[in-house]
Parts: C-alpha cells; sequence; structure tokens
C-alpha cells in the first residue's frame, strides 16, 4: 500500500464532506446548518478514529494542534493536553528531520525509531506542508506508520545472513591455523561473535581431568565489562549440577531472563544473579562423543533474546570450536611424545641434545651436566616384572627434580639413565646437586631393593671447550664412579633380597644360617675349594630366591596346591637364575640355583638333569636344605625327628640324592 495512504484517505473524506456541505446548502435549502456542521464534526471523528496511523496537525510554529487517537495513546496524551505544545516533546528529533521551514519545503519521507519502554517501535514517517493559497505555509501534518514487524523480520534475516557469513569466515581461518596460533583463533573468534550478537561477555568453560570442576580457560568481555578469568577461573560442578546435567543431552541451555528461573535451578540462578548476569546462554562442546566444556555468552547490562536460528548457529560455532580444540590437543600430544618420555615424564634425549646446541654459548658459561645410570633395574625387572622396574625408574625421576632447580634440564637419556644440564652453574655446585639426589636416593626406604644411582659430573668453563667432551666426561666419571661402588651395591642389593625373600616365604634367617653351617662342613669334608665354599655360602640364603616372584597366595598357601599352582612354584628356579645371573657378584651361583631342585635320577625340574650332570654344589643343598625343613617345624606341618629325618635321606638316596654325598652327610649327623 502506498506510504502516502492515511494522507489520502484524509483529504478525499474530507473532499466528500465538502461535496455533502454544498449539496445540502444548494439542493435541500430546508436543512439547518448546525445540521449540516454536526454531521460534518461526526464523520470527520469517524474517518480519523479508523485510521491506525499515527496523525499530527502542527502550526506554522511547528506547535501541536491535533493528535488522532492512535496518536495520543502512543505519545500518552488524553483530551487536549497536547494542544499548544512543541512537536520536540513527542519526537525529539524532530528537527533533525527537517531540511526546509521555508513555503517551497517539499514532503520529507524517513525512517524513524521511537523508544517505549524497553523495545523499540520503528516507523515510516511523512512530513507534509499545508500551503495556503499556494502561497503561504501554514502547517504540516505528519503520518506515522508502524513497521516494527516488517523491520524486526528484515532485521533477523540480515543477522541470520551477517551471522552466517561471520561463521563461514571463521571456519575457513580455522582450517588454515597452525597448532600454536588455535589459542588466538578462539579468542579472535570469541570476540568476533560476541560483538556481532552484541553480548557482555563470551567465553569458553572446559572440564576438570577428574570431571569435578569446570575450569574457565578462555573469555572476551565487551568495553567496561571487567573480567572474572582470574577470580572465577574454576567452578565446582555441584554449582551448576541443574544446568550441566541439561547440557549432558547435547542440546543448549538457553535462559533468556536470569530471574525468572524456577526452584529446581535455584543454586543457578543465586549463582548467575551475583555475577550481575540478566541473559545467557550456553553451548555444550563435544569432543570425541563426549562433553568436554561449553561455550557461553553472557548479556549483563540487559535482557537479550536468542532465537532459534541465533542458537542453531552457535551449536555450529561450537562444533568449529571442538574441532579446533581436538586438532590442538592432539597436537599437544604429539609434541609433548616427540620431546618427552612417556614413563616419567621427563624430556627425552632428543629433546636435551637440542638444548644442549640452545645453551651450548658463553652467556650460559660455567655449563655443567651430570649423568646419573640406576643400579640394579635389570634385577628388579627380572625379579618383581617390568612393572616394579618402571616405579623405580618414575621414582628416580620425582627425586632427581625435586633436587634441581626449575631451570635446570632433565632428561631421561636412556633406558636406565638420567642426564642434567644445569646453566650458568659452577662445578661446586653441580657437585652439591650431586650429592643431593645420592643422598635423596639412599633416604629412600619404601623400595624392595635400595634406590640406588651412580652419578658423575663435569663443567665446561669456555667457550673453546667442546660441549661433547663435557657430555663424556660425566659419563666416564659416572661409570667409574659405578665400579667404585660396585661391591657395596651389590651386597646392598643381595641383603635386600634376602630379607624380601625371607618376608615372602616361609624361610628364616636361622634357616639360612643352618644351611650355611652344615654345607660348609660337608663342603669342607669333600676338600672343596675355597670358592666352592664361597658359593654354598651365597647358594644357602638365595637358592630360593625365585619366590620372590612367586604370588603370596600360591606361596603361603596351607592347603595342597593345584596343578596350576605347582605349576607356578615350578617357575622359580628359573627366576632365581634370570636374578642371579644379572648381578655380577651372583653370576657364579646362578647354574646351581637353577638346578637345586633336579634330581639324582633325572625326575627333577626344571631340565630334569641326572647324576652329575647336575652341579655339586646344588646337590649339597639339595640334601642340607631337605633335612633341615623335615627337623624343623612349618606352619604346614610339624617336624619330625632327627632319627626319622635321616631315614627319609637314606630312602630317597639314588633317587632324589646323590647317595655318595647323603653317606657322608649322614656320617657328620651320626
Amino acid at each position: 500500500m502506498d506510504f502516502q495512504y492515511s494522507l489520502y484517505i484524509i483529504i478525499f473524506f474530507l473532499g466528500i464532506v465538502a461535496l455533502i456541505s454544498i449539496y445540502f446548502l444548494l439542493v435541500n435549502k430546508r436543512t439547518p446548518g448546525f445540521r449540516i456542521g454536526l454531521m460534518l464534526a461526526t464523520a470527520w471523528e469517524t474517518i480519523i478514529n479508523s485510521i491506525r496511523d499515527l496523525i499530527i496537525v502542527l502550526d506554522n510554529e511547528n506547535r501541536m494542534l491535533y493528535l488522532n487517537p492512535s496518536a495520543g495513546d502512543i505519545f500518552k496524551y488524553k483530551d487536549k493536553d497536547f494542544i499548544g505544545k512543541s512537536i520536540t516533546d513527542v519526537l525529539s528529533d524532530y528537527y533533525d528531520y527537517l531540511n526546509d521551514n521555508d513555503v517551497e519545503s517539499p514532503e520529507l519521507k524517513t525512517n524513524i525509531t521511537i523508544k517505549n519502554k524497553d523495545e523499540n517501535k520503528y516507523y515510516n514517517m511523512i512530513i507534509s506542508p499545508i500551503i495556503y493559497r499556494r502561497k503561504k505555509l501554514i502547517g504540516k501534518v505528519i503520518v506515522l506508520r508502524d513497521i516494527t514487524k516488517q523491520t524486526q523480520i528484515n532485521e533477523s534475516l540480515d543477522f541470520r545472513i551477517k551471522f552466517e557469513g561471520l561463521i563461514t569466515t571463521l571456519s575457513t581461518k580455522f582450517i588454515k591455523l597452525l597448532p600454536d596460533e588455535i589459542d588466538n583463533g578462539i579468542n579472535y573468534t570469541l570476540k568476533e561473535v560476541g560483538e556481532f550478537s552484541g553480548s557482555d561477555k563470551s567465553y569458553i568453560y572446559l572440564f576438570s581431568d577428574n570431571g569435578s570442576m569446570v575450569k574457565k580457560t578462555y573469555e572476551w568481555c565487551a568495553e567496561g565489562i571487567k573480567s572474572r578469568i582470574k577470580k572465577m577461573e574454576e567452578i565446582n560442578v555441584e554449582k551448576i549440577s541443574w544446568f550441566l546435567k541439561k547440557l549432558e543431552s547435547f542440546e543448549p541451555v538457553c535462559i533468556q531472563d536470569v530471574s525468572k528461573l524456577g526452584p529446581e535451578a535455584k543454586k543457578e540462578k543465586e549463582f548467575l544473579k551475583s555475577q550481575r548476569i540478566k541473559s545467557f546462554i550456553a553451548i555444550p562442546i563435544i569432543c570425541g562423543g563426549a562433553i568436554t566444556g561449553f561455550l557461553g555468552f553472557e548479556s549483563i547490562k540487559v535482557k537479550k533474546i536468542w532465537t532459534k536460528n541465533d542458537i542453531t548457529l552457535l551449536k555450529l560455532l561450537g562444533e568449529i570450536l571442538a574441532n579446533a580444540m581436538e586438532h590442538k590437543e592432539a597436537e599437544k600430544e604429539i609434541r609433548y611424545l616427540s620431546l618427552k618420555d612417556k614413563l616419567t615424564g621427563l624430556y627425552n634425549r632428543a629433546y636435551f641434545e637440542e638444548e644442549i646446541k640452545r645453551l651450548n654459548t658463553k652467556r650460559q658459561l660455567p655449563l655443567s651436566i651430570i649423568m646419573g645410570d640406576v643400579n640394579g633395574l635389570k634385577i628388579i625387572n627380572d625379579t618383581f616384572g617390568p612393572r616394579e622396574g618402571d616405579k623405580l625408574l618414575k621414582k628416580i625421576a620425582r627425586i632427581i627434580k625435586s633436587c634441581c632447580r626449575e631451570e635446570d634440564i632433565i632428561a631421561r637419556w636412556g633406558g636406565d639413565e638420567f642426564s642434567i644440564l644445569l646453566p650458568k652453574t659452577m662445578e661446586d655446585d653441580a657437585e652439591e646437586i650431586l650429592n643431593r639426589i645420592r643422598d635423596s636416593c639412599f633416604k629412600t626406604g619404601d623400595q624392595k631393593i635400595p634406590v640406588s644411582l651412580s652419578l658423575g659430573t663435569s663443567t665446561k668453563k669456555v667457550n673453546d671447550h667442546d660441549i661433547r667432551m663435557t657430555v663424556k666426561e660425566a659419563e666416564d666419571w659416572m661409570y667409574r664412579r659405578k665400579l667404585l661402588e660396585r661391591n657395596s651395591i651389590s651386597s646392598s642389593i643381595i641383603s635386600s633380597l634376602e630379607r624380601t625373600l625371607q618376608e615372602k616365604s616361609y624361610e628364616t634367617e636361622e634357616h639360612a644360617l643352618r644351611l650355611k653351617d652344615m654345607s660348609l662342613v660337608l663342603g669342607q669334608s669333600l676338600k672343596l675349594t675355597e670358592n666352592k665354599l664361597n658359593e654354598l655360602i651365597l647358594l644357602s640364603a638365595l637358592h630360593d630366591i625365585g619366590k620372590i616372584a612367586i604370588p603370596d597366595d600360591i606361596l603361603k598357601k596351607k592347603g595342597k596346591l593345584t596343578r596350576k599352582e605347582w605349576g607356578v612354584v615350578k617357575k622359580h628356579p628359573e627366576i632365581g637364575f634370570n636374578i642371579t645371573a644379572s648381578s655380577p657378584q651372583l653370576v657364579p651361583i646362578a647354574d646351581a640355583v637353577l638346578s637345586h631342585h633336579e634330581w639324582w635320577d633325572g625326575t627333577g625340574y626344571p631340565r630334569g638333569l641326572r647324576g652329575e650332570d647336575i652341579p655339586l654344589v646344588s646337590r649339597i643343598i639339595s640334601i642340607v636344605d631337605s633335612y633341615d625343613v623335615m627337623t624343623h617345624d612349618r606352619v604346614y606341618r610339624r617336624a619330625i625327628s632327627k632319627e626319622k629325618a635321616m631315614e627319609e635321606l637314606e630312602r630317597f638316596a639314588g633317587i632324589q640324592f646323590d647317595p655318595n654325598l647323603v653317606n657322608i652327610f649322614l656320617q657328620i649327623l651320626r
């Protein structure tokens, strides 16, 4: 419909009224004049009241002479209170729309906005001059047509088109971003979308590893809005349980008016109101099929309405950000794996060597290096399994970190080796750190064997010195110290193995001492060499060392073992062999440990050796161990007399035991 419709309607009906008046004056002269006037007034009122547009009539001084009822309702005027008042009382920016005030001033057409309570109303406005006798301007007629609904539709459509364009642009940018640029990309996105949507704040919260907290990791604030990222860095999930339950369904949570939240969201309502938030929307961030956090937008200054189209686009944005963060985490993990040792969390050798190159400058001198090698790791792996060995490596890594400074570079150099790079560190200071590490290892008493680390250090003092030589010197000192400490380390490990065996099995220290005494007497009667006698001493204590790796529920079972359980127990000679073969000090008895359950007739285990193929010291230990076990109480049976035990040895001579050795041992006992 034409914009001037209302004005033309007025003019048309005024013309009709004029014709009617002429008719009654000329044709029906009997009609009284006052009745014609009444008819005109009634017709005018009917016409004006039927028009929904706002009509304002002004005099030449822009004072209001007339408002139709529609205008009166909008501008809150009743009766004729408006008469004589300036047009600026209802249209404060009226003069901004005018071009001229002269007679020749043309009609003015424009769009205006009128604020009404908390909302804006939009109008098409036409201002037409009233010209007297085609010469003199005597007033103006203003017609305002409400176009709010159409404007909102247009604005919504325009907003959506622009929003879609923004999302597309941001998505394209993220594809091109490198992992190191993703954080900046996310912050930029929060700013762009926050500003575009008219939000006061936008941010991303992510769940902590255990899921008990949500942590704000990114935030953008509009001008004049104070950031709370430091004060509100973490929120306990119990404070927003209703809210998170909604998000877990993978659907957005849209709160147009926080004050209208129901009792089921009491905690959330109190929390949001404490932050002066009027409206709020959260979009779940879903990575790998699980919710990992949410994208949030706040309106603090005014209440904000989010349309379905807005929410759809924000969900798309959430997916874009989730993909970006997944990409970032994947790249971070790849980079972490490339720089760090997965087991200990320390740097790996490749990173350490890169840092040596970077810090090998005059400015970092003196540059000290400490090298360390774990003692007894192979024994631990063979005895208790790789898991216990891994625990030891992690323990040592923690000890080293606790003894070093933040700026020091600590790395796992190899399987059982560690390296420490100490920039701007004098030789004496490096030695002090080395001693701290050694003392901390010595004081650690919660391991089954001592936590021991052989250490060496070297310092580059002048720029011309080759850094590779400094590394080699540190390694050389480490190996020298390892050789010097070898006997004490081995003795310590052996003592620890003995204690562990006594704790796990029925073997006591007294049993080991009795075996040592009896085997030495038998060995001396056979005129064995000193080396063989020393082997007997070690074998007396460690022949059953393989039982360390046997589960307690089998080893200490009071009833009869099942076939499967017996199969596990029969593995202990092989385990014992692996343990003793791992220690230079125990290598001489490794074969004897493996063979101490072999029988003279070849029916023993694990290899089914027969007769003199069985090592001599194994045959000796087999006899004295059986005798001592029979003559002393055990949890699972009572001891028998010396005589009965001797009878048993005689009965199994030539079957289980070497018959010649049994005869000699019985003579000693008699």
